[in-house]
């Protein structure tokens, strides 16, 4: 008998209860499989008589991916509201999680390290050192800042303690990017902001070092980096005060926030401007010059928007170089070691 424990565990928005669903995935997943298994073992003999497995084995396929929708719908988490009124500072904390996995680092990497090199293996005690190294400076790193916020927002902008004060005038967009490995997801706050080779130079040496262009995506080299994970608030809710604060100064400055992007916001609002004050009643030449601005500015929009896309599609397309290298490399693996025996 299932506890109440377990059962409040599982449990998520609407009083729905996941598990069964989940259940229900993974038993169509298994079928699925065995079925392909036999229709491959039938087929070579009759492939009539493996037809039926086919339809069982297509059959689980669609049910898994249905499936897997609804678990989604289910786990949807709830909208996050921020009052209007708004201002801050929000004080975000990291959380003790962090410090325990950083100590795990410096004994996992480092400990096996003189065993290694006593078995010859010098390459691998290396690269065990150097990750053991880095996670022993993030661990004093750690302990440096212990008890002082890791991330404060208000109506004025964000400060961390990696980039200092980052006023929202200099913030151009502000995006979280998820990245996700198996069942884990990891949350980054993306800020473009204008000039940020000043905020670069406030990184220690080894954060500047992992800025190298050949390890970031093309969308993310100009961004700072603000990871959201292990805090002692939601990556969401974090990024949801973000929203609200900018909008908040956007407003101020008498620019309403329709696309995010601080640029392209304040070219379309300086267009509504432009546009109100044209009257039935003016010369020739004051229209002239207020089309002519209308076509700069206009111009100035579609220039940003094709940088963007530009940058988007380049990411597309070394994210599919990288993903065709690792089934390459995974074929060739396989070929190498049939071709072995």
């Amino acid at each position: 008998m299932l506890s109440r424990t377990w059962i409040t565990a599982v449990r998520c928005r609407g009083g729905k209860v996941v598990s069964v669903w989940r259940a229900a995935e993974l038993l169509l997943l298994v079928i699925a499989v065995i079925a392909i298994m036999v229709f491959i073992a039938l087929s070579r003999e009759s492939f009539a008589a493996s037809l039926p497995v086919l339809f069982i084995a297509v059959s689980s396929s669609v049910g898994v991916y249905f499936t897997d929708k609804r678990i989604k719908r289910l786990t949807e988490p709830k909208p996050i509201i921020i009052p209007p009124d708004f201002r801050g500072p929000l004080r975000i904390f990291r959380g003790k999680r962090s410090a325990m996995l950083l100590i795990a680092g410096v004994v996992i990497f480092l400990a096996p390290v003189p065993f290694m090199y006593e078995d010859g293996e010098h390459a691998l005690a290396i690269g065990s050192g150097i990750f053991g190294l880095l996670s022993f400076f993030a661990l004093l790193s750690y302990l440096r800042n212990m008890g002082m916020p890791y991330l404060i927002l208000d109506d004025r902008g964000i400060t961390t303690h990696v980039y200092g004060h980052i006023p929202w005038g200099d913030v151009d967009n502000a995006l979280l990017h998820v990245r996700q490995s198996r069942s884990s997801k990891f949350y980054f706050l993306g800020l473009s902001v204008y000039g940020p080779q000043k905020y670069f130079q406030r990184m220690g040496f080894l954060l500047r070092l992992s800025r190298m262009k050949w390890l970031q995506l093309p969308s993310e080299r100009d961004q700072l980096q603000i990871s959201l994970n292990m805090l002692s608030h939601e990556p969401l809710y974090i990024d949801a005060a973000v929203k609200h604060l900018r909008a908040m100064y956007s407003r101020r400055i008498g620019v309403t926030p329709k696309t995010g992007d601080l640029s392209i916001d304040k070219n379309l609002a300086e267009i509504d401007k432009l546009m109100d004050s044209v009257k039935p009643g003016d010369d020739l030449a004051n229209h002239q010059a207020v089309v002519s601005k209308l076509e700069k500015l206009t111009q100035d929009v579609k220039r940003e928007l094709d940088g963007q896309a530009k940058k988007a599609k380049k990411q597309a397309v070394i994210l599919l170089i990288v993903f065709l290298g690792l089934i390459v490399f995974v074929i060739l693996k396989i070929w190498s070691e049939l071709s072995g025996h």
